[in-house]
């Protein structure tokens, strides 16, 4: 009798992890080659006012939206780990809180973080990488009251 595609995950799990990340790899790509389409056909002027509305250079926009939906996922996990609540950031310190989601969808070491997230979450090698590093510092020095 042929195993089901669910026997066989179960009995293979790091099978299945790598056909998980393989998935989200190519929802990623999916979503990033969507946006990028998206964005190439909109007027110049109506992307100029997306990226002052959002406080952002149209560079910046664009590069934003080829990371995909999930440009800042690394920054959330890495504030819960701190201890910090993006919510109450974002709503004391707005500016503060929509830099550090920029600065995170635009870095280059963004593999590097979801490796070291995954891996050991606790280990601070991350502060020598990562480009939000001093401004998660100062917020976790301040007292969220």
């Amino acid at each position: 009798m042929p195993k089901t595609a669910n026997a066989t995950a179960q009995a293979y799990p790091r099978l299945r992890t790598a056909l998980d990340a393989l998935a989200d790899w190519v929802r990623r790509s999916d979503d990033a080659c969507a946006a990028e389409r998206e964005f190439a056909q909109l007027p110049p002027q109506e992307l100029s006012v997306i990226a002052q509305d959002l406080g952002v250079s149209v560079h910046d926009l664009r590069a934003v939206s080829a990371k995909g939906a999930d440009g800042s996922a690394q920054l959330l996990k890495r504030m819960e780990i701190l201890r910090l609540d993006p919510a109450e950031i974002a709503y004391r310190h707005p500016a503060v809180m929509q830099d550090l989601e920029r600065v995170c969808a635009l870095c280059d070491s963004r593999r590097h973080c979801r490796s070291d997230l995954r891996r050991d979450p606790a280990n601070t090698i991350w502060e020598s990488y990562c480009p939000n590093a001093d401004t998660l510092r100062g917020l976790r020095a301040k007292p969220q009251t």
